[in-house]
């Protein structure tokens, strides 16, 4: 759009339609998204809170990483897909889904072993699992 010789409204100059390769764009995201690869930790921070956490915990030594908390469960559609927010519209996405999306994407620099998202408790518990070969299933 280019504006008018009033400069208050627009003229629309052309319109199309784009792609986006959703792997590539992945790829990319994980490999230039932070200065500082631990800053993942913030963006699950971040969505903790915007979960309505009161307490979170957050555990690591050599072996395992571990961020926990209270709060809302994270939806099934969510866990089915953790990415999905990076790609909706802005009416279908929340941006605690947004910040576990750039926080998994992050932690994923470290080419970790296995990484799991769990939410929810009892029979609504539900369990994201990527492992090292990227395959990824839902329990």
């Amino acid at each position: 759009m280019t504006k008018d010789s009033e400069g208050d409204k627009g003229q629309l100059v052309g319109s199309g339609t784009f792609r986006i390769e959703r792997k590539i764009a992945l790829e990319k995201l994980q490999k230039y998204q932070f200065q500082d690869p631990w800053d993942f930790v913030r963006c699950w921070l971040r969505a903790a809170v915007l979960q309505g956490a009161s307490h979170v915990k957050v555990v690591s030594d050599v072996s395992l990483s571990s961020i926990s908390f209270d709060g809302r469960p994270f939806g099934e559609n969510l866990l089915r897909d953790p990415y999905f927010d990076l790609f909706a519209s802005e009416d279908e996405s929340s941006e605690a889904g947004h910040q576990l999306a750039i926080g998994l994407l992050g932690c994923l620099h470290f080419e970790p072993r296995r990484v799991q998202l769990c939410s929810g408790h009892g029979a609504a518990r539900r369990r994201w699992t990527r492992s090292m070969d990227g395959d990824e299933e839902l329990d």
